[in-house]
């Protein structure tokens, strides 16, 4: 089954967006999601374990220097230093493009190359090794004695980007393909036969353009690696060309309710594909609470709410599912209210700016109710505002009249 390299999972609150990117994340790793959860979460964790999934929740003050490579103070030294490091993104790129041999470290150079020994540079000039240790002494097509490092060498080894200089001379990458065109394939740890995942939580509270960079081109399937249209690029810091894999996939989730979300980049919009995870009513199809002899249906409940916020506001402000999950296994009364109280009412009083007759009209029901004015205040004096307050205990009668019409 071919999947989305890059997918948004959209909608209100609740909706189970972040719960689903542990579906969707091992669907695209196995191919099968357990139908036990648990054992779900534990794969899912073993993967972050093994540096297979990451996972990042942007904000406003994320950058492109955490998400791609940035200049950062050494806090490790005495003195003043900074270091280029690599951000989440360009870690799991190098991850899901690496094709390492397990002997790479203890490779001696003398095994592989001899003194004498002569190549020819990318532009077809003869170079001439002339000493093999820890450092590698050539003669240029200049005359010149020129050294290359172990460090350098291993590098191209790992990476195997043999074709690409990193601004040097081509000295190293013609070595290091040299050496690597010898080694045993059978050590070979290919990871790009593997599927890597990237997940954005509230990808939308992030600025794009500055998170992004350059890559906001490299993620577009069509200029992935190995694609028709393949693109690669030279990153400011580090110079190095990069481009992004086919094995590499992003899943973002977007809070519809958020404002912020009116200030997606188009550009994201158009290399993403959005999947709409609304409310999903039937999920409580069997969840009742039963409370002095009344039978209050949790999924009448959530659905007349959700049908008033569509009529007076949108849809994209309904309420998810997921907060009425706990009943499942805790069906009581005390759930119940702890749930309107610490969940939906602070919800409503968010989407409605405080406006409580609005919040009175969804809920069809008097658990907010008019305070009345107490005698430090002289109504004689000026027109008063009107105030409510939410009432301690809740009513089973007051549950059913959210679901309460003309007919019953």
């Amino acid at each position: 089954m071919q999947y989305p390299l890059n997918q948004i999972l959209y909608g209100p609150p609740g909706t189970g967006k972040t719960y689903n990117t542990i579906n969707r994340a091992l669907e695209i790793i196995d191919g099968v999601v357990p139908e036990d959860r648990e054992e779900a979460r534990e794969k899912f964790n073993k993967y972050r374990d093994e540096g297979q999934i990451e996972f990042v929740t942007f904000h406003q003050s994320y950058g492109y220097e955490e998400f791609v490579e940035g200049i950062k103070a050494d806090l490790e030294s005495d003195e003043i230093k900074y270091k280029l490091e690599e951000g989440i993104f360009k870690r799991l790129v190098s991850k899901a493009t690496l094709k390492k041999n397990h002997h790479i470290e203890n490779i001696d150079f003398q095994n592989y190359l001899t003194v004498g020994q002569k190549f020819q540079t990318v532009t077809n000039l003869e170079f001439e090794i002339i000493e093999i240790g820890n450092i590698i002494r050539i003669k240029n097509p200049q005359g010149s004695i020129i050294s290359i490092g172990r460090d350098k060498i291993l590098d191209y080894l790992v990476i195997q980007d043999f074709d690409n200089t990193r601004g040097h001379y081509s000295y190293q990458p013609i070595v290091a393909k040299y050496i690597f065109a010898q080694l045993n394939q059978n050590n070979l740890e290919d990871n790009t036969n593997k599927n890597y995942i990237l997940i954005i939580d509230e990808i939308n509270r992030g600025n794009i353009s500055k998170i992004f960079g350059e890559l906001i081109t490299l993620i577009e399937p069509s200029k992935r690696l190995g694609a028709d249209e393949e693109l690669k690029l030279t990153l400011p810091n580090s110079k190095d060309s990069f481009g992004v894999p086919s094995n590499l996939y992003i899943i973002g989730t977007m809070n519809t309710a958020d404002r912020s979300i009116a200030q997606i980049d188009t550009a994201l919009r158009r290399r993403f594909e959005f999947v709409e995870m609304m409310p999903d009513h039937s999920l409580l199809k069997d969840v009742t609470v039963v409370h002095e002899e009344k039978t209050i249906e949790i999924e009448k409940v959530l659905k007349a709410i959700n049908e008033r916020i569509e009529y007076i506001y949108d849809r994209e402000h309904t309420i998810g599912h997921s907060y009425f999950l706990p009943l499942i296994k805790e069906p009581t009364k005390e759930k119940l209210d702890e749930i309107f109280k610490v969940n939906i009412l602070p919800l409503l009083a968010e989407y409605f700016y405080g406006d409580w007759e609005d919040i009175r009209f969804v809920l069809n029901n008097d658990f907010v109710t008019e305070k009345k004015p107490s005698r430090y205040i002289n109504s004689s004096t000026r027109q008063l505002n009107k105030v409510y307050e939410i009432n301690e205990i809740f009513k089973p009668s007051e549950y059913l009249k959210i679901y309460a019409t003309n007919n019953n």
